[in-house]
């Protein structure tokens, strides 16, 4: 599998993964393969919902603010995708703090 493969692989699966929180704007953080497992690990931001639809206190939150907390009701999150370089396969998505 190609870089730029890889990359699509990654941004498509979140996209719709999240489509139910209204996913939107990927964007390529960090890119690294590993030649060993044969395993590509994709660092992807996007924006997506949070609000009571969403769950959560910070959904709570936006709702009970009103119209400014509809506009801060979307936050960027950052996931990182696994996937085989064997079968094009995602084997894992996990979550990725710190960055911003």
């Amino acid at each position: 599998m190609e870089l730029k493969e890889a990359v699509a692989t990654a941004k498509g699966f979140l996209m719709d993964l999240f489509a139910d929180e209204h996913a939107y704007d990927p964007m390529l953080e960090e890119v690294e393969r590993d030649a060993d497992q044969r395993l590509w690990r994709i660092t992807i931001s996007f924006q997506r919902q949070v609000g009571p639809e969403a769950g959560g206190l910070a959904g709570a939150a936006a709702y009970n603010n009103g119209i400014a907390g509809f506009i801060r009701s979307f936050q960027r999150t950052n996931k990182v995708v696994t996937i085989s370089d064997d079968d094009r396969r995602i084997v894992a998505v996990k979550a990725r703090e710190g960055m911003g």
